[in-house]
């Protein structure tokens, strides 16, 4: 069997790192000449006059609420822009029409009128039973500890007419009770308001009201409140007048309280429905001219000029960026 023959012959090979590093010097010859090509194509384009927004610039910078102006100011094209200050006012005006919220509690004004109810029974009973003023001012005690001295039930129980003024009054302090006797001064900016957002329940149904500051009422406005309008009735003399009148002061108690959560839940709502202020200037107009004054509003105009020219020249340089990049893919 005849013997293979071994060879000596050298393959030549090339070592495959300088085979890589060839090709990669060419590669980045041919990006760097892209690169290059792109770029002076770019500036061609910007600065050949396809790009007149690129040289519209201006600069808030340069101009001063108060002071005269330096040169005119003239729009080169129709442009809206949001008036920040007025935007700014009509948030405030809007803020402010948002009325702090007070709620009567329904579970005071039962709790009144109960306590009322309990007292004119004790005293309907104890007249009729024909029991000591002592006996009567003891029941009371235990039923209402701390409402009436003794001294102050002897009106109650001379009056001949006290049945018709225990009428006349429950009537009286319920309408009080469900209009609401308002706390003031419990924070949130209640102190400072003209008008009440005031929300109660009648027969059944939620009911909102805008209330007039001097129209509320208050614990502190009941003693005239009340001999006013009891001097209107037909209720007798001077003394069962001021009979009712005791008897709503000491049974009255305030029932409508600020009502912190829902007077945000209403001045949110408003502010997120409220529009931005959009002003439109028109080309030509002037903004301000060479040696007037610059007031807060030209300045307004300044400033959104200023940033409606960076925001146009920022898009015109993003669109040459892409068209080039069409062009050179």
């Amino acid at each position: 069997m005849p013997m293979m023959q071994k060879t000596n012959k050298k393959i030549k090979t090339v070592p495959v790192f300088r085979q890589l590093l060839t090709k990669n010097r060419f590669k980045k010859k041919k990006l760097i000449f892209i690169s290059a090509s792109f770029l002076l194509f770019y500036g061609i384009l910007l600065f050949s006059g396809q790009s007149n927004t690129f040289t519209y610039r201006i600069n808030p910078a340069q101009f001063s609420p108060g002071e005269p102006a330096e040169r005119d100011l003239v729009v080169e094209k129709d442009f809206t822009y949001i008036d920040q200050r007025a935007t700014a006012l009509k948030r405030e005006a809007i803020e402010m029409l948002s009325y702090p919220v007070f709620s009567v509690r329904d579970e005071i004004t039962r709790r009144v009128l109960d306590n009322f109810d309990r007292f004119t029974e004790i005293i309907t009973e104890g007249l009729s039973s024909s029991y000591s003023s002592e006996k009567i001012f003891l029941q009371i005690q235990a039923a209402l500890p701390g409402y009436f001295m003794k001294e102050e039930l002897i009106p109650v129980l001379s009056n001949k007419r006290i049945l018709d003024i225990f009428s006349l009054t429950r009537r009286t302090l319920k309408d009080l009770q469900v209009g609401g006797i308002l706390g003031i001064g419990t924070g949130g900016g209640a102190e400072k308001s003209d008008y009440f957002e005031v929300w109660r329940w009648v027969n059944g149904k939620s009911e909102k009201e805008n209330v007039f500051r001097n129209d509320i009422m208050t614990l502190q406005k009941l003693p005239d409140y009340t001999r006013t309008y009891f001097s209107g009735e037909n209720i007798g003399s001077y003394a069962d007048r001021e009979t009712a009148v005791s008897l709503i002061l000491v049974f009255a108690a305030e029932n409508a309280f600020y009502d912190e959560e829902q007077t945000v839940r209403n001045r949110d709502r408003a502010l997120r429905a409220m529009e931005p202020v959009v002003r439109k200037i028109l080309k030509g107009e002037h903004v301000v001219k060479k040696g007037f004054v610059i007031t807060e509003d030209d300045f307004e105009k300044i400033k959104a000029l200023g940033n409606h020219a960076a925001s146009v020249n920022l898009q015109v340089l993003i669109g040459n960026a892409l068209f080039m990049l069409l062009l050179f893919m």
